[in-house]
């Protein structure tokens, strides 16, 4: 077996990465192919960065009105870099495109949505438990 590399099991490789199994046609396009990965990717970057930049002058400003719940703005920069994961990776499925019509899109978001304000409710909850728990 020297030599040869065992597949993993329940690997996909992502479509952006060429693979010993699909190697990329020619070098020129697989330059064209990372150059749309880092595009994609820095753009993900900085429009997370700019939504953060208005988050976070929207808070200063209303500090005073805002501060009793404070708490609830807390998570915004971690959600930021969800989202950001989730675009970069959305981009990633689809080859670097947008899905086809703007239903798709929107159903890929609210499934999205749905997940992932699932499980962040279920890991709160049993975050909260463990640390009843262990404070008694």
């Amino acid at each position: 077996m020297v030599g040869r590399q065992m597949p993993i099991i329940g690997y996909q490789p992502s479509v952006f990465q060429p693979t010993p199994r699909r190697p990329a046609r020619n070098i020129q396009s697989r330059d064209l192919m990372e150059q749309d990965v880092l595009r994609t990717n820095l753009l993900s970057i900085v429009g997370a960065g700019f939504l953060m930049l208005l988050a976070g002058t929207f808070l200063y400003f209303y500090r005073d009105n805002l501060s009793a719940n404070y708490r609830f703005f807390m998570p915004l920069p971690p959600l930021a870099v969800a989202a950001y994961i989730y675009v970069f990776n959305m981009f990633g499925h689809y080859s670097g495109e947008l899905p086809n019509g703007f239903w798709v899109t929107m159903k890929e978001i609210l499934i999205s949505i749905a997940v992932t304000s699932t499980s962040f409710g279920i890991f709160v909850i049993l975050l909260i438990a463990i640390i009843s728990f262990f404070r008694q």
